[in-house]
C-alpha cells in the first residue's frame, strides 16, 4: 500500500454539495506553515482536480507536489492558500468545458464555475483567513482545468484577478475558446500560459496563437502574461509539477496587476493620444513648451498608470495611460500636447504582500513625489487606504475601492518667472537675526493686510508686513513649512487642521492653502513673488523642512503616494518584520535615507527650493533622523556627506534640530561642520536660570558666551548655536512666564499632548491676572530672556509675536490650531507696544556692536579657570569668579565683560573690528543685589544703557569703576564704557586711547 504523501496541513471538505451541478465532492485545502501560528491573510489559488494535487494515494495519474511546492514558496515570501476541486471522474469533460463538442460533450462549464463561486469560495472566505478581493483570488489546471481557468478569468474577471493555465486544452468545440477570448473585453490581469513541445505540434501552435491573441488584447509579455514552452515536456502531472514552481512564482508575485474591479467597471478609456518612450531625468513631471515628460520611480513596480484629470473636482480619471518604458527602474513617458495646469496622478501594480513590505493596490490614486504643485485637500475616506477600515486582519486585508474620488491630484506647473534682478541677500550667520513665523498665522488678522491677501504668501509679502519686519531689525523669516501637507485624518474629524504643517506630502509642491489665486500652479509663482519682495528689503527666507517621514503614517496610515510607488525604498522597514515601520520620529514612519533614490528625493528637492524657489537655507525638523545610519549615531550618513559636496547645498544656511524621538536621539553639538543648531541647552539653561534654579550660573555662561562647550571641539563657531527661548513648539514667551502648567484641552486630548517640562514660571498666579505686582514682574521676565537670547554669542531666533507678548493661552502643542488661538494679534495693548520698543532697542543695540556677534570663541579658551582678556566674569562685589562660585549651587547672579577692544576678528573687507567695553549683569534673585562695577578708579565711565527693571527707562546714567549698581531682583542690566580710538598702527591693529 502507498504511503500518504502530504506535507505541511490539508484539510478536507468532505462531500461538499453543488446545488448548480446537483453533485457532491471532498475540496481540500492546503494552508500555509505559519496560518496557525498567525494572523495574516493569505491569497487563494483554486486548483481543478483536487485528488492530483497534494497525495500519492490519492491521485489517478501522479501527484502535482503542490504542497511540496507552497511550502518552499511559503519559505522565500509567497504564501497561499490552495483550495483543490476534486473532480468527478466520468463528469469531468462535462464540468471543465463551457462550450459543447458534438463528439466529447461538455457544456456544464459555466455552472461548475457558479459551483466554485458561489458555494466553495464563501465558505472558503468564511472558514479561513483569505484575501478574498480578486486581486488575490486565482484559478488553474491543466488540459481541459487549464482551458477551463482560461475561460474563467475572461467569463469572471470581478472574481478572479490571475489565472494558471498549463497545457490547455484549446482545440476543444472546435477551438471555441478563440472566438470567446478575441471577443471578451480586456480583463485586466495576469496568466500563466503553458505548452510542453512533445505535447503536438497542433497543440504547441495552438497555445503560441493564444498567447499572441492575449499580447494583441494588450497583455504585456512577461508582465500580465508569461508564455511558456517546455521543449522535452510531454502531456502528464510529472510535467506539469516540474514546471509548477515557476508558475506559482509569477502569479503570486504579480497578484495586482490587475486594478480593482471598481476601475474597472468604470469603463475609463485608454488613451488614444500620441505618446512617446520619453525620458527618465528629470524626474516629475516637466513642461517643455510643447508636451510634459513624466517620469516616476518605482523599483518594485510591475507596472505604473498616468491617470490625467479634467478638473481638481472631477471623481475620477479622464485619461489612463500605462507609461511604455522603464530605464534604471524609472517609468517614464512624452506626452506632446499636454500644458501647464493638467492634473493628473499614478496608479502603481505590483504585490500587495505587506509582510514583505510591499503595498501596491492599484486602486489608490497615487500623488507624484517630485510634483511641483498639488491641487486641493485630502477628503478623509476609507477608500484612501490600501487595506479594508474595520477588517480583523488590519493593514493585511486589501481594498478594492477607487480613491480618486477622494485625493489631491499633481499639477503640471509651468516654471517661468521673471525674477529680475533678485539678489539673495546672503547675510553671514553672525549678522543674522532670525524670526520664526507661520504664513498663514503671522499676516491672517493683520489690519493692513487686504482680506483677500490675508494669510498666503503675497499676504507676508504685503509692503506692511515687510515694513514691520525692517522695523523690527530681523533679517531672515524662517517660515514653518510650507511643503504641502496633510491634515491628520483625526484632526479633520474633531474639526481642527494640521497648523504647524509636519506632515508633509508633496517635498517639491508649496503649499495651495497659502495661495491667494487657485492651487492649480498659482501658489508657485506666489510663493517666488514673495521670495523676491523679502529679498528687495534685505530679508532672507528659510524653511522649516521636514524631511525625516511623510504623511503616510505607520502600518495603518494612509497610502497616498510613496507608500503605494515603493514603500521598501521609501522608507525604513523593521528588518526582521517588514510589515512595520522604524519610527525615530514618534510619527509613525521615517524616511529611508539608506536608499539611492530616497537620498535623491531629498537632495534634488533642497536644489529645488535653492535654485527654482530662490530660498536662503533650510532648518531640518528632527535632524537627527537623517544622521541614523543602521541604527546607530555613531557616524554621519552619507545625506551630510553629500550636502558638503554638493556646490549648491553647502552655500546655503543649514540648521539642524538636533534630536529625535529614537535611543540617542538627542544630539545637540555633534552635527558637522557648515551646519548650525537649534540650542535646545541654550533654551532650557537660560529658561531654568531666569527661574531661579540652583546651580545654573556656570551652564549660564557657557550659553552667553557662544556654547563653545558644545561645538568648539568640532572646529565650529559662535555661529553653530541657534539660540532661542521659545520657538513655535512649546509656550510663546509670555506664556512661559504666566504658566506653570500646559493648558491644551482646546486640542481635544485631554490636556495629554505637549511636554509637561517646560521650565516655566508663572510668577505667582496661573494664567490672566489683574494683580499688578505679578503683571510687573512677568513683564520684566520677558525683557531679560529677549536681552540675554540678542546679547548672546550665537545666532538668536525671535518667535514671531513675542516681542510684543502674544499669547497662545496656555497651550504648548498649538500644532492643531488653525485659529485665533495661533494666529498672531496685531492690536497691540500699551504693555505689548512697550515691549516691542524694549525688542526693537536691543536688536538695534546687537546690530551696532559686533562685539554681541563675534565670529570666534573668546580665544578659544575655557570660559573660566583661565586668564582672559577679551571675557571675564564677575561676582557681585566686583571680584573675578573662581571655581568655588562656579560650582556653588547657590549663586544666581553674576556679571560678564565683553571686551570689544582686542576682538582679533576682521570684517569682510579686511577691516579690523573694534568696539567699547560692554558689561552685562544678570540677578536672578527675587531680592536686589548691590554690584560693584569692576575696574579701576583711572577707566572711564560707564554708561547704562538698558535695565530691565525700568519698563520706560532711559540710557545715561553714568556709574565709575568701584560704584555699587542697583541690581534688582530679577533683572538684566547693561553697561557700556566708550573707548575713544586712533588710526591702526603700522601692523594694520586699531587700538584704544585707553583701554580700561
Amino acid at each position: 500500500m502507498t504511503d500518504h504523501t502530504i506535507v505541511g496541513t490539508v484539510k478536507t471538505l468532505p462531500s461538499v454539495y453543488s446545488p448548480q451541478l446537483d453533485n457532491s465532492r471532498d475540496i481540500l485545502v492546503y494552508l500555509p506553515p505559519d496560518y496557525e501560528t498567525g494572523e495574516q491573510r493569505y491569497p487563494v489559488l483554486y486548483m481543478h482536480d483536487g485528488q492530483n494535487l497534494f497525495d500519492e494515494v490519492t491521485s489517478h495519474t501522479g501527484e502535482w507536489l503542490v504542497d511540496e511546492t507552497m511550502e518552499e514558496l511559503s519559505r522565500t515570501g509567497y504564501p497561499a492558500i490552495v483550495v483543490g476541486i476534486s473532480n468527478r471522474g466520468e463528469e469531468r469533460i462535462h464540468e471543465y468545458s463551457p462550450f459543447e463538442d458534438p463528439k466529447h460533450g461538455g457544456g456544464k462549464g459555466d455552472q461548475y464555475l457558479a459551483f466554485l463561486i458561489e458555494t466553495i469560495k464563501p465558505r472558503i472566505d468564511e472558514e479561513f483567513r483569505t484575501l478574498p478581493g480578486r486581486l488575490h483570488t486565482g484559478i488553474m489546471g491543466s488540459s481541459l482545468g487549464g482551458l477551463i481557468s482560461l475561460y474563467a478569468l475572461f467569463r469572471h474577471g470581478n472574481i478572479f484577478g490571475f489565472a494558471g493555465v498549463m497545457s490547455p486544452s484549446l482545440w476543444f468545440a472546435d477551438q471555441a475558446i478563440f472566438p470567446f477570448v478575441q471577443q471578451a473585453p480586456f480583463t485586466p490581469g495576469t496568466i500563466y500560459l503553458d505548452i510542453g513541445r512533445a505535447e503536438g505540434v497542433e497543440e504547441l501552435m495552438d497555445v503560441r496563437r493564444m498567447c499572441a491573441l492575449l499580447v494583441d488584447k494588450g497583455y504585456r509579455p512577461g508582465t500580465d502574461v508569461l508564455c511558456v514552452e517546455e521543449p522535452m515536456a510531454e502531456h502528464g502531472e510529472a510535467a506539469w509539477s516540474g514546471r509548477l514552481h515557476s508558475a506559482l512564482r509569477f502569479l503570486l508575485e504579480h497578484p495586482t496587476q490587475s486594478p480593482p474591479l471598481v476601475a474597472v467597471s468604470q469603463g475609463v478609456p485608454v488613451s488614444v493620444r500620441e505618446l512617446r518612450p520619453g525620458d527618465p531625468y528629470p524626474l516629475g513631471a516637466t513642461w517643455d513648451g510643447e508636451g510634459v515628460n513624466f517620469a516616476i520611480f518605482a523599483e518594485h513596480a510591475t507596472a505604473v498608470e498616468l491617470c490625467l484629470f479634467d478638473g481638481p473636482d472631477a471623481p475620477t480619471e479622464s485619461e489612463r495611460i500605462r507609461l511604455p518604458e522603464q530605464t534604471d527602474q524609472i517609468w517614464h513617458a512624452y506626452l506632446p500636447g499636454i500644458k501647464p495646469g493638467q492634473l493628473y496622478g499614478y496608479r502603481v501594480y505590483g504585490p500587495y504582500n505587506p509582510d514583505q513590505g510591499l503595498r501596491y493596490n492599484p486602486a489608490k490614486l497615487l500623488v507624484d513625489p517630485y510634483a511641483k504643485a498639488i491641487s486641493r485637500r485630502i477628503d478623509w475616506h476609507d477608500s484612501v487606504y490600501a487595506y479594508t477600515i474595520g477588517d480583523s486582519a488590519e493593514d493585511l486585508s486589501f481594498d478594492e475601492r477607487d480613491s480618486a474620488p477622494f485625493m489631491p491630484r499633481s499639477v503640471v506647473i509651468d516654471p517661468t518667472f521673471d525674477w529680475g534682478d533678485d539678489r539673495r541677500p546672503r547675510t553671514p550667520l553672525h549678522n543674522s537675526i532670525i524670526y520664526e513665523l507661520h504664513v498663514k498665522g503671522f499676516t491672517q488678522l493683520h489690519p493692513e493686510v487686504p482680506r483677500q491677501l490675508r494669510g498666503s504668501y503675497a499676504g507676508l509679502a504685503h509692503p506692511s508686513v515687510i515694513s514691520y519686519l525692517q522695523s523690527l531689525g530681523v533679517t531672515a523669516v524662517e517660515l514653518l513649512p510650507v511643503h504641502h501637507h496633510v491634515d491628520d485624518r483625526h484632526l479633520v474629524e474633531r474639526g481642527l487642521r494640521n497648523y504647524w504643517g509636519y506632515n508633509t506630502l508633496g517635498y517639491f509642491a508649496p503649499n495651495g492653502r497659502y495661495s491667494s489665486g487657485s492651487w492649480t500652479g498659482h501658489q508657485v509663482t506666489e510663493f517666488k513673488s514673495m521670495v523676491k519682495a523679502l529679498h528687495a528689503a534685505g530679508i532672507e527666507v528659510i524653511l522649516d523642512v521636514v524631511y525625516n517621514h511623510t504623511a503616510e503614517g505607520n502600518h495603518l496610515g494612509p497610502t497616498l503616494s510613496m507608500k503605494g510607488i515603493d514603500n521598501p525604498a521609501y522608507y525604513r522597514l523593521v528588518p526582521d518584520n517588514l510589515r512595520y515601520y522604524m519610527d525615530y520620529t514618534g510619527t509613525g514612519n521615517t524616511l529611508n535615507m539608506l536608499h539611492t533614490h530616497t537620498l535623491q528625493l531629498v537632495m534634488d528637492s533642497l536644489r529645488y527650493w535653492v535654485q527654482e524657489m530662490h530660498v536662503d537655507g533650510f532648518r531640518f525638523d528632527l535632524a537627527s533622523t537623517l544622521a541614523r545610519g543602521l541604527h546607530e549615531q555613531d557616524r554621519l550618513s552619507a545625506f551630510f556627506d553629500i550636502i558638503h559636496q554638493d556646490p549648491v547645498l553647502s552655500q546655503v544656511k543649514l540648521i539642524a534640530e538636533p534630536w529625535d524621538v529614537g535611543p540617542g536621539g538627542y544630539q545637540v553639538g555633534k552635527f558637522p561642520v557648515l551646519w548650525a543648531e537649534w540650542n535646545g541647552k541654550y533654551r532650557d539653561t537660560v529658561r531654568r536660570f531666569w527661574k531661579g534654579d540652583e546651580a545654573q550660573v556656570a551652564d549660564m555662561a557657557y550659553r552667553l558666551a557662544g556654547s563653545s562647550d558644545l561645538y568648539e571641539s568640532t572646529g565650529r563657531k559662535p555661529t553653530a548655536s541657534i539660540n532661542f527661548i521659545t520657538a513655535h513648539d512649546g509656550f510663546t514667551l509670555r506664556d512661559l512666564v504666566s504658566y506653570n502648567d500646559k493648558h491644551n484641552e482646546a486640542n481635544g486630548e485631554n490636556n495629554q499632548d505637549g511636554d509637561s517640562h517646560n521650565n516655566s514660571w508663572n510668577c505667582g498666579a496661573e494664567g490672566p491676572t489683574d494683580d499688578s505686582g505679578i503683571n510687573a514682574l512677568r513683564a520684566r521676565q520677558q525683557r531679560n530672556f529677549l536681552a540675554t537670547l540678542l546679547l548672546s554669542q550665537g545666532v538668536p531666533m525671535l518667535l514671531a509675536g513675542d516681542e510684543f507678548g502674544r499669547t497662545q493661552r496656555g497651550n504648548n502643542n498649538a500644532y492643531c490650531q488653525d485659529n485665533r488661538i495661533s494666529w498672531v494679534e496685531w492690536r497691540l495693548e500699551p504693555e505689548g507696544q512697550k515691549l516691542l520698543d524694549f525688542t526693537r532697542k536691543v536688536i538695534q543695540l546687537r546690530k551696532e556692536h559686533p562685539v554681541f556677534r563675534r565670529r570666534s570663541f573668546f580665544q578659544g579658551r575655557s570660559i573660566h579657570g583661565l586668564q582672559v582678556s577679551d571675557i571675564e566674569w564677575y561676582r557681585a562685589d566686583g571680584q573675578e569668579m573662581n571655581d568655588e562660585e562656579w560650582n556653588s549651587g547657590h549663586m544666581r547672579c553674576l556679571g560678564m565683560l565683553l571686551n570689544g577692544v582686542i576682538m582679533d576678528e576682521w570684517d569682510e573687507r579686511g577691516q579690523h573690528l573694534h568696539d567699547d567695553i560692554f558689561l552685562l549683569l544678570l540677578n536672578a534673585y527675587h531680592e536686589p543685589v548691590p554690584f560693584t562695577v569692576p575696574g579701576t578708579e583711572a577707566d572711564p565711565e560707564w554708561e547704562m544703557v538698558l535695565d530691565t527693571a525700568v519698563a520706560d527707562q532711559t540710557a545715561g546714567q553714568m556709574y565709575r569703576s568701584g560704584q555699587q549698581y542697583p541690581l534688582e531682583g530679577r533683572s538684566l542690566v547693561l553697561l557700556q564704557q566708550r573707548v575713544p580710538w586712533r588710526p591702526a598702527d603700522d601692523d594694520g591693529e586699531a587700538t584704544a586711547a585707553n583701554k580700561g
